[in-house]
């Protein structure tokens, strides 16, 4: 009997061992933090058919503990989160972590100035109004992910 063929190994890009190459480029990782299971859907499927690898959370606790696990290149940050919401998260990452650089990009339907002006104090890198202009965010990722 023939050996079978030796299959080939999945590669995983985001975790690359300590004095490896990776054997794919590299993609950028973006944590979605969205209380609407729809909205992450969409968001997901956009940005993945735009080459990002995406990680999908629905509250902020979950948001706090998959940002440490997976350390992603931007985070999409939703205001009304169950539990702690949007801001409170973005506060914590900002003084409690090792992900205090990492771009923050907050959405939310409230346009008010006052609401944004209270998400860039939090410590968001950008706010943007829902519902989102992909072209929008297109640029914003591009600006942020080298």
């Amino acid at each position: 009997m023939a050996a079978l063929p030796a299959m080939k190994q999945k590669t995983d890009p985001v975790a690359v061992p300590y004095g490896q190459q990776p054997t794919q480029p590299l993609r950028p990782l973006v944590l979605i933090v969205e209380s609407h299971k729809d909205t992450r859907d969409l968001l997901k499927t956009l940005l993945e058919l735009n080459d990002y690898l995406v990680v999908e959370v629905g509250d902020g606790e979950q948001a706090i503990a998959q940002a440490e696990k997976v350390y992603p290149d931007i985070v999409l940050m939703d205001t009304n989160l169950p539990g702690l919401d949007g801001l409170a998260v973005t506060q914590w990452l900002r003084k409690h972590t090792s992900l205090h650089l990492v771009p923050i990009i907050i959405t939310s339907g409230n346009a008010f100035p006052v609401f944004r002006s209270k998400a860039l104090a939090a410590g968001c890198n950008e706010f943007l109004v829902k519902p989102i202009n992909f072209d929008q965010l297109d640029d914003i990722l591009k600006r942020y992910i080298s």
